[in-house]
């Protein structure tokens, strides 16, 4: 007998909850907790339906307020709760259509078809909010670049610092104000939307693959070796990246969308990869080569996710089909 949406959406909102509040026990366990926690309110909005997403999202932010506090929830919401609401929402979005002729005329005699909404736009969505998350949270925490600067400069003397002094590595006073200028102007609001949407995606898949597993989803499995974005994506990629250069808080707050932006053109660009590779005989080695550089070369991610911005121009995945394609029957070309 299946579990009612009522017990699944008030279990779930317990769980989510308290895997987040674990992370004021400051402990390791709860570190790897804690990028669990939108997997429970995922899970309930997939496998059992619109009640019991909301109710997972209704408890888990009342437990939350309960146990730490109105302000807490609030960010827990906004950040967690919220997003996993929506992109839960979207992945299991469809409408019914008529088939249509190739001049666009409707086939009422034939069964209607079902259409799903793409993955590529909820990866998309997931970049904008990953990147706006970020965007507010700079905004809110520093208010003004000055403050916003005074306040890296500050964890990095108090606790940085004192670290690369201990473990002997030189940091004079024009390399130490270089280093946070990186860090608060560049690598802090980049790194921080990379992290949201890939602990954000990662625990959709989850959910998604649970779900599919115990027959609970009813969406088919996408193909995301067809993964293609929303021209405004570019548009929305080729513009922050302008902004990101820009001096003062537009400028940081910018560098957040570029980080969410280029992420998921990274994701892109590994599954054209994926494709243009995957007759060779050695795709073994050269995907193993290529996770290898991404994890070890800054630059080879830069590459990947170019490749995956040029895809609509390039179109690789279809050169590569075009050459794995059988040869015409009778030797016709």
């Amino acid at each position: 007998m299946m579990a009612s949406p009522y017990v699944i959406g008030i279990g779930a909102g317990i769980v989510a909850a308290v895997l987040f509040a674990s992370l004021a026990t400051n402990t390791a366990l709860a570190m790897l907790l804690f990028y669990v926690t939108p997997l429970p309110l995922l899970l309930a909005r997939l496998g059992w339906g619109r009640l019991a997403g909301q109710l997972a999202f209704i408890v888990a932010i009342g437990l939350v307020s309960f146990i730490i506090g109105l302000k807490t929830a609030v960010v827990y919401g906004l950040a967690i709760a919220l997003p996993a609401l929506v992109l839960s929402y979207l992945a299991i979005l469809s409408r019914t259509m008529t088939p249509e002729d190739s001049e666009g005329r409707a086939l009422p005699s034939m069964p209607p078809v079902t259409e799903w909404y793409p993955a590529g736009h909820i990866i998309a969505w997931a970049a904008v909010m990953g990147g706006g998350l970020v965007a507010l949270a700079i905004l809110v925490l520093g208010g003004s670049a000055d403050v916003y600067h005074q306040a890296i400069r500050k964890i990095f003397q108090e606790v940085v610092l004192p670290e690369l002094q201990s473990a002997g590595v030189p940091m004079d006073p024009a390399r130490s104000e270089r280093f946070v200028t990186t860090v608060s102007r560049v690598l802090l609001p980049a790194v921080s939307a990379i992290a949201w949407i890939f602990i954000m995606l990662l625990n959709l898949w989850l959910a998604a693959k649970s779900a599919t597993i115990s027959g609970l989803f009813k969406r088919p499995w996408p193909n995301f070796a067809a993964l293609e974005y929303p021209p405004l994506m570019t548009v929305g990629f080729v513009a922050s990246v302008g902004l990101a250069l820009l001096p003062g808080m537009t400028g940081i707050m910018a560098m957040s969308f570029v980080g969410a932006f280029g992420f998921a053109y990274l994701l892109l660009g590994l599954v054209v990869l994926h494709q243009v590779i995957a007759e060779s005989p050695l795709k073994v080695v050269l995907l193993m080569a290529l996770y290898l550089a991404i994890v070890l070369l800054n630059w080879a991610a830069v590459v990947v996710a170019v490749i995956g911005l040029a895809e609509p121009l390039l179109e690789l995945r279809q050169r590569a089909l075009r050459r794995s394609a059988p040869p015409p029957k009778g030797g016709q070309t």
